[in-house]
């Protein structure tokens, strides 16, 4: 267990991206290039669905989205 709260809910889009705050927390949809978006997988609960990227595709997209940002990693350096 991670002892740590998450203070963004990050997902991403291929879609326009979007932030928002609710009750449940602060959510950030960033965009992606439809290229890739790959590697994940659907789960339904209740009639709702969400997609689940697989641990080495979120890897994979952290640094994507990271050097975007123009942000370095320690370990790169």
């Amino acid at each position: 267990m991670i002892p740590e709260g998450v203070a963004v809910f990050t997902s991403l889009t291929t879609k326009r991206p979007a932030h928002f705050a609710s009750k449940a927390g602060i959510f950030e949809y960033r965009h992606i290039k439809p290229g890739l978006f790959w590697g994940y997988f659907s789960v339904s609960v209740k009639g709702q669905t969400a997609f689940i990227a697989f641990a080495e595709k979120a890897i994979l997209d952290l640094l994507y989205l990271r050097r975007q940002a123009k942000i370095s990693f320690a370990f790169f350096k």
